[in-house]
């Protein structure tokens, strides 16, 4: 039951972590408006993320008590796990690109006063923006089909006979999200906000982690 406490901690803490990046996050517009704004928002900018790649951490070491607690050997809980960890080093890639890169890319645009250096910075931005999204976007399809396949398990060894299947049904809410999204999505024209990207849908997926009935049970 201790071990079940500090896997449940961790979880709920890496959630939180996740939500104070949400909160924390500046927009693209907000560093680049000028080197007074960039040098009040870039280390807000630094720190979301640097919070976002803590929290990956403790998100990644809480599931593995759920993994312990459903069973490693079952083949569905371990390619749970292997969709989640990979799904946590693809948004680790994304926080550090869109919070550390780009920032670099920004301190570099708001000191320069060549309108062709600053045009080729905010290419290297979008960019940023645009990979960064791509791989919020693959943590949020993985993290949604880990959650699936260990609700599955859960139903399974009757761990529970209704929750599994609520959680289920809200993991699928992600990825329908992002698939109505696309229709809609459209380049950010020049100058306008490069995020934040899929937060939302990373703090939807990541609550109802932090709901699993073993979580909630261990801080209880």
């Amino acid at each position: 039951m201790r071990d079940d406490r500090i896997y449940g901690t961790a979880l709920i803490a890496g959630t939180l972590l996740f939500l104070a990046t949400a909160g924390l996050h500046p927009t693209g517009s907000q560093l680049l408006a000028s080197p007074e704004a960039f040098a009040s928002h870039a280390p807000r900018n630094v720190l979301a993320h640097s919070l976002a790649l803590f929290g990956v951490w403790l998100t990644l070491f809480g599931v593995v008590g759920l993994v312990r607690r459903l069973g490693p050997r079952k083949p569905e809980v371990t390619a749970a796990f292997v969709a989640f960890a990979l799904a946590s080093a693809m948004v680790s890639v994304a926080a550090i690109v869109d919070g550390l890169v780009s920032t670099r890319f920004a301190a570099d645009y708001v000191a320069s006063d060549d309108e062709a250096r600053r045009s080729a910075i905010k290419g290297f931005m979008r960019f940023c923006y645009y990979l960064a999204s791509a791989l919020s976007r693959y943590y949020v399809t993985a993290a949604a089909i880990a959650i699936l396949l260990w609700s599955w398990a859960a139903w399974r060894m009757n761990f529970d006979r209704i929750l599994p299947w609520l959680r289920a049904a809200i993991a699928l809410v992600a990825p329908a999200a992002q698939l109505l999204s696309n229709r809609f999505a459209r380049a950010p024209a020049a100058g306008s906000d490069f995020a934040p990207h899929d937060t939302d849908s990373c703090r939807k997926v990541l609550e109802r982690l932090a709901s699993e009935k073993y979580a909630r049970g261990a801080i209880a």
